[in-house]
Parts: C-alpha cells; sequence; structure tokens
C-alpha cells in the first residue's frame, strides 16, 4: 500500500504534495487499509469543506461528516435507503456499518427545531429504475419520534 502512496504522490503537481506531517499520516493510514479504493474512499470521507460562517437565512449542503460542531434550525437528510445509507460497500463490515450509523446520529442532532429524514421509493439510477428499500436505520428509530 504504501507503493501506492508514493505513485499517488509522483502525480501529483509539487503545490499539491501533502506535508510532511501529513504524509506520515497518510502513510499510516495505507497500512491500515488494505485496497486503494478503500484508502482514497476513506480520505475522501475525512474531507470537510470550508464551510461560510453562519448566516441570518440560507441553505447549507453538506456532508454528514462536515456538520459536527454545528446547529441548524433545519436539517433535512435525503437517501435514507438501503444501498445509501448505509452505503452499499459497507454491508459486509459491521464496523463500517456502526460508523454510518454514527454519522447519521451525528446528522440527526445537528438539528434545533426540525428533522427530515427522506427517502425514495424509486430512483432511476443509470437510466435504471430501482425500487428501493427504506434504511435500516430509519427501523431504529423509536416510533413516537417520527411521523409519515
Amino acid at each position: 500500500m504504501e507503493c501506492f502512496v508514493a505513485e499517488l504522490c509522483q502525480w501529483l503537481p509539487a503545490e499539491k504534495l501533502p506535508s510532511p506531517p501529513r504524509l506520515q499520516d497518510l502513510l499510516a493510514r495505507a497500512t491500515q487499509t488494505p485496497k486503494p479504493k478503500q484508502l482514497l474512499q476513506r480520505l475522501l470521507l475525512e474531507q470537510a469543506p470550508n464551510i461560510p460562517p453562519p448566516l441570518s437565512d440560507g441553505v447549507f449542503l453538506l456532508p454528514m461528516r462536515a456538520s459536527k460542531g454545528r446547529q441548524f434550525p433545519v436539517v433535512i437528510v435525503p437517501g435514507c435507503e438501503d444501498r445509501l445509507l448505509p452505503w452499499q460497500e459497507t454491508h459486509a463490515d459491521p464496523d463500517a456499518i456502526a460508523e454510518e450509523r454514527r454519522l447519521l446520529y451525528v446528522a440527526c442532532t445537528r438539528c434545533q427545531q426540525i428533522l427530515w429524514l427522506t427517502q425514495a421509493n424509486t430512483r432511476t439510477i443509470l437510466s435504471h429504475k430501482e425500487t428501493l428499500r427504506p434504511s435500516r436505520f430509519l427501523k431504529e428509530l423509536q416510533p413516537y419520534l417520527c411521523s409519515f
């Protein structure tokens, strides 16, 4: 895996190379993650966008990971379907499913007043209409907290 990181750094322009401490962290993570695809997915999920300071009125679109430490009057979490939440590639890994559950919890606790968890019955994916099941995480919610 270290070879993959070294090759990746070789392709990056000099100004995009990670700092030495960040490179050490990257190499440490590479030894813990067996496949390049998993390493890249993990690194992409950890990247938090630059979030502007709160506005009196506005809409923020951000990943659940980036919502940690923020509060919003209304939170809408779309895509609460199996294969999206939890992500289809995590279904065989109990630790990854627990991490996705924790992320949903983080997103839900960002809400100050109103929380909407939405799911679609069907989605068109690559020109193919698919019927979807609600996320298994929705079944874990207390019924008295929900209205359908």
